[in-house]
C-alpha cells in the first residue's frame, strides 16, 4: 500500500472544506468521524509496518484532535443528524 492512498481521504476532506468560503463547524464531526472510519478501513488492509505506523499515527493524532467533538455541545447541536 502506498502513502498516496493512505493519504488519499484527508486530500478529499482538505478539498471538500478548501471549497468553502467559510467551513461550517456542522461538518468538523461528520468528516472527522469519516477519516476515522477510513483509516480504519485502510488499515485492516495495510502489508507492512512502516504503513501500519502511519495509520496508527493519522487515527491518534485524529482522536486527538476531534476524539471529544461528539460530547462538544456547541459542535453536536450544530450537527446534522442522521
Amino acid at each position: 500500500m502506498t502513502v498516496s492512498r493512505i493519504l488519499k481521504p484527508f486530500q478529499v476532506v482538505t478539498t471538500e472544506m478548501s471549497g468553502d468560503k467559510y467551513v461550517t463547524v456542522s461538518k468538523v464531526i461528520m468528516l472527522a468521524h469519516g477519516l476515522s472510519s477510513a483509516c480504519t478501513k485502510i488499515k485492516a488492509t495495510v502489508t507492512t509496518q512502516l504503513a501500519n505506523e502511519l495509520v496508527d499515527t493519522l487515527l491518534a493524532d485524529l482522536h486527538a484532535r476531534f476524539g471529544g467533538s461528539e460530547s462538544n455541545m456547541v459542535l453536536a447541536i450544530a450537527s446534522p443528524r442522521s
